[in-house]
């Protein structure tokens, strides 16, 4: 495979389907010893639909504001 002048890669097809990579998704690169591991990064707003807010905080602004918060306060990996 080889890198371009960036130093990207492209990942052949046959890995982006048995990680389950689409378009847009982001992946987590990692190392170990002298080889590298990826995996696809899962987003915590990809749960947010499994996650029941009580009856009195489900409005869009509340919920706009959680994750203006979650946003702030969590790095993205």
């Amino acid at each position: 495979m080889p890198i371009t002048q960036k130093g990207q890669i492209t990942i052949p097809k046959a890995i982006r389907d048995l990680l389950g990579l689409a378009l847009g998704n982001k992946v987590l690169v990692s190392t170990n010893n002298n080889s590298v591991n990826l995996s696809k990064a899962r987003d915590l707003m990809d749960k947010a639909g499994y996650i029941k807010a009580s009856k009195s905080k489900r409005t869009i602004e509340g919920i706009l504001r959680a994750r203006e918060l979650m946003e702030k306060t969590y790095v993205r990996v």
